[in-house]
């Protein structure tokens, strides 16, 4: 799962950039998976999208995250 802020054109840009990565894996095995989210908002829908993928069948979350750009006012 990527996340970013949720601007179409961020997320656009972020889909883009996996297409070109990695061809396929957005669109027929859903390895990928590209969600808009703002911090501090509600994490069900990142949760939700976990369990839809396949990857975490019980639906307990991640075993892993990685940060990056972190800068916020």
């Amino acid at each position: 799962m990527i996340t970013d802020y949720p601007s179409d054109n961020l997320l656009e840009n972020v889909r883009r950039n996996v297409e070109v990565n990695f061809p396929g894996k957005l669109k027929s095995s859903e390895e990928v998976v590209v969600l808009g989210h703002l911090w501090g908002s509600d994490i069900t829908p990142l949760l939700k999208a976990s369990n839809e993928s396949g990857k975490d069948e019980q639906g307990d979350g991640y075993d892993l995250i990685i940060l990056a750009e972190l800068l916020w006012r």
